[in-house]
């Protein structure tokens, strides 16, 4: 996958001391053909493949838009779970929905089990890879090397599933296992949405992160800079937890301007970049 350029321009003027760095990923660190991982292309065959890698099968007298309705399903289970949050910006970690949504199949007798289970990881994992498709984005590997390098902590605070680490650290450093860590990057600086059940724009990502940059490392909230491809999820967020900004405006695809959110206007990173190795202008 090749970037779609922006029209943005670059603004490196430094204006204070780095001394850790946090990113985003989709968007970010991965080009996404959907541009986030909340906007996957639902089909029928994404579906299809999933389901059979997982050990579960349609059964045979189901109706032909069967499968349409089982994604319908797994939206409004989505939905269902999202809305009995108490958070304001709730999260679901997606092996949940599968699980929920194949139990209500399976009992209604729509799909039936290779085994006695079906492999719910395998099938979540399988759908993502074929309703969003991703790669690295250029650079991404090498700017973590040279901050890692450097002995600058580096973290992360996404969006994300269970799989996000798995597909980084293959696509990244072509190693594939199933640990939900990333390589390169500290795991007490880094934040899933999956795992606290919260998403960003949500500042409280940010609430045990920033302590854990003070306690671990002695790093204040404005010694450190978020780097993230949207205004409000990223831009607004990592302003409003007190941490310096970098705006990713290197592919078209994930840039999110927002312009029609109330709560960006006025608001300006204090960087913007439109690759990922100028990052290193600012040490």
């Amino acid at each position: 996958m090749q970037v779609q350029p922006t029209s943005l321009q670059p603004k490196l003027q430094k204006k204070q001391p780095i001394k850790a760095v946090l990113f985003d990923i989709y968007g970010t660190l991965l080009i996404s053909a959907t541009g986030d991982i909340d906007r996957e292309e639902l089909s029928d065959s994404a579906l299809n493949h999933a389901l059979e890698a997982g050990g579960v099968y349609l059964a045979s007298d189901r109706p032909i838009d069967y499968g349409r309705k089982l994604l319908s399903r797994l939206v409004s289970i989505v939905d269902a779970h999202k809305k009995g949050s108490n958070y304001p910006y709730p999260e679901v970690n997606i092996q949940d929905v599968w699980r929920q949504m194949l139990a209500e199949a399976k009992a209604e007798k729509g799909v039936y089990f290779a085994g006695s289970e079906p492999d719910i990881a395998t099938i979540a994992f399988v759908f993502e890879l074929y309703s969003n498709a991703v790669y690295p984005m250029p650079g991404a590997a090498e700017v973590i090397r040279w901050l890692d390098g450097r002995e600058i902590p580096l973290g992360i605070v996404s969006n994300a599933q269970f799989y996000t680490p798995v597909i980084m650290n293959y696509l990244l450093w072509g190693k594939l296992d199933g640990k939900e860590t990333i390589d390169g990057f500290r795991p007490d600086l880094s934040v899933f949405s999956y795992k606290l059940r919260r998403s960003k724009p949500d500042t409280y990502m940010f609430y045990q992160l920033k302590k854990q940059l003070k306690k671990n490392y002695g790093i204040l909230p404005e010694e450190t800079l978020f780097v993230g491809n949207d205004m409000l999820k990223d831009i607004y967020t990592g302003a409003k937890a007190g941490v310096q900004t970098a705006l990713f405006a290197g592919d078209a695809r994930s840039l999110r301007l927002r312009t029609n959110d109330k709560r960006v206007h006025g608001l300006a990173p204090d960087y913007i970049i439109t690759e990922l190795k100028q990052l290193k202008d600012l040490f």
